[in-house]
This record gives structure tokens, sequence and C-alpha cells, in this order.
């Protein structure tokens, strides 16, 4: 299975880890485990020199990412992250997803081919987080915002998200979402 290009386990409730023989599939392009169950992606995918798409959407229980994992990915071209590690995130030293992610974020920005990402915001901390990285804001297609904390969401600060084409919002009370001056926007930039 060495010359296998794409791998789908999207949508096994049953699969909770990967195997660590993944990284023997060298010549693997595409790789969706969304909406799995996995909890940590081992650091063994770092053999996986090829891949140009990684879908992580809804891996609700991914909650560790080794560090340098996806910035390893030098051919990454689309990375899917919608409600990943939605249930809690592990603080544990060299986890990528710690700190509402920031230091994924920096990761990222190493990615030269990346040009498709999708990403999920739980605070307005990590809303500001997000928009200190120009390049990640420009590639943004689908943002998720969910379970959000005070202060409300304000939808404006989607406003310079030149190429956004899908907003999910997931446990949002509408009432107190926020859709007022963009004085708060270009404070952001």
């Amino acid at each position: 299975m060495s010359s296998l290009r794409v791998l789908s386990l999207r949508r096994n409730d049953s699969l909770t880890e990967l195997p660590s023989r993944i990284s023997s599939l060298v010549s693997l392009h595409h790789l969706d485990l969304s909406l799995t169950h996995i909890r940590g992606l081992p650091q063994e995918l770092k053999a996986l020199e090829k891949l140009r798409y990684l879908n992580l959407e809804y891996t609700h229980y991914l909650s560790i990412i080794p560090h340098q994992l996806i910035s390893g990915f030098l051919k990454l071209e689309v990375l899917r992250l919608l409600e990943c590690g939605s249930e809690g995130v592990t603080k544990e030293e060299g986890n990528v997803l710690c700190d509402d992610a920031e230091p994924l974020m920096r990761e990222l920005l190493g990615l030269k081919r990346l040009n498709v990402l999708s990403w999920s915001f739980r605070s307005s901390l990590a809303v500001q987080k997000f928009f200190k990285y120009p390049k990640l804001v420009s590639i943004t297609q689908c943002v998720g915002v969910s379970q959000y904390e005070n202060p409300p969401f304000n939808v404006l600060h989607l406003v310079y998200m030149e190429n956004l084409q899908e907003l999910d919002l997931l446990f949002i009370n509408l009432e107190e979402m926020k859709i007022d001056s963009t004085e708060e926007v270009k404070k952001l930039f």
C-alpha cells in the first residue's frame, strides 16, 4: 500500500487513535480524518511528506497535535480544522492546540503552499490572535464560531476575510451577537 494516494477514514466513530504504521503510506496526498474520535496525531505522520490535503474537521476529541508536525507537511495546500479539538485541549508542552492554537497559527505561516484553511473560534482572544496573521486570514474559506464567551462575537471581525465562503455559528445566541461599527475591526489591523 505504499503507493496509496488517498485515504479517507471520515465518519469512523470507532477510530480513537492512528496506528504508527500509517507513516508507511509515504505516497499519501490526501488524508481525511474528519468526524472521527481521534484524540491525538502521532509524530510518525511526519513521514507523509507528500501530503497536500489534511481534513481534521469535527474531530472534537482531538486534543494533541505535536509541535512542528503540521509545519512538516511542506506540500500541504488544504488544511481543514473546523471544530477540531472542541471538546477540550490537553495543556501540555509541545501541543500546538494550546493557548487558543496560536502556536499552530505560527507554524502554518511556514507552509508556503497552504492556500485553503478552515478554522474555529471560541473566544474573542482567539479572534484577536488569529487576525495577527494576515496570511491565515487571507486563505481562510470557512470559519466556525461556537460556545463564544463574553464579549459577544462581533460578525464584523470577519469583514476583511476576503475568501470567506462559509460561516458556521454553533451554540451562539444570535440576539447577543454584535453587528456594529467597524472601528473594532480596524483595531485588529
